[in-house]
């Protein structure tokens, strides 16, 4: 099992304890033209990390029969999408970072990478990630996907031991492949941990973590010492 987590810089107002993003503002992931409300839940939650609610809605696209009284009969009406309420957690680092929660269903471990101004003016962009760089300052690369420029649909996965020492991968990235995500191993103590990472910031740790404070200290080593130390990551 993993942690999915999206990364974002962030500035948020100390003062502010509540507050709505613009309806205008669209994240990668999320319905678009959606309006976020953000509630602080605690303001020392772990390692300088604060806790965050943040409330939106989401569509649904599904056919489905929607049962209504009509004058004492049933009747039913045929909808092809809804929108249903939908509360997720987040954990900001001052002026650093602020992880979005992934679903907590399918991946337990899963997160989004943001940056973003909470101050007068609220703005949110999604970062880059230099995936292509990131591979040589990590201990192993397990799994890599790597699109050709030729059409969007020409996917190539490679699983292996060691993906980026593999002759295919080279060869790949010289005929214009692009990098879009990887599976690495990095050191955090004397500890190795394992994660996927997409090149806008989805990141899904792999493993069994006790607790989310854990996972954030993993996320916050592997920002500070990886991303953020060598450059890899713009918005």
């Amino acid at each position: 099992m993993g942690i999915s987590l999206g990364i974002f810089n962030c500035k948020i107002d100390s003062k502010q304890n509540e507050f709505k993003t613009p309806i205008q503002l669209t994240l990668g992931g999320f319905p678009r033209n959606t309006q976020f409300t953000f509630r602080l839940i605690n303001k020392d939650y772990h390692q300088g990390f604060s806790l965050w609610e943040i409330e939106q809605e989401r569509k649904v696209d599904e056919v489905i029969l929607v049962a209504f009284n009509n004058e004492g009969k049933t009747e039913y009406k045929r909808i092809s999408e809804y929108i249903i309420p939908e509360t997720l957690k987040a954990y900001y680092l001052p002026d650093e970072i602020l992880l979005i929660e992934g679903s907590t269903i399918k991946r337990r471990y899963s997160y989004k990478l943001i940056k973003g101004n909470f101050g007068n003016s609220i703005s949110i962009s999604e970062p880059v990630v230099n995936i292509t760089e990131l591979i040589k300052h990590v201990e192993n690369v397990e799994k890599a996907r790597i699109q050709r420029q030729s059409t969007s649909a020409d996917k190539i996965l490679l699983i292996g031991g060691s993906v980026a020492e593999d002759i295919i991968f080279d060869q790949l990235l010289e005929e214009g492949g692009q990098l879009k995500s990887v599976r690495i191993s990095f050191l955090y103590g004397d500890t190795l941990h394992r994660l996927n990472i997409s090149e806008n910031g989805s990141l899904y740790l792999i493993g069994n973590y006790e607790s989310v404070n854990i996972q954030l200290e993993v996320i916050k080593v592997f920002y500070e010492d990886y991303l953020k130390l060598n450059k890899l990551i713009n918005y």
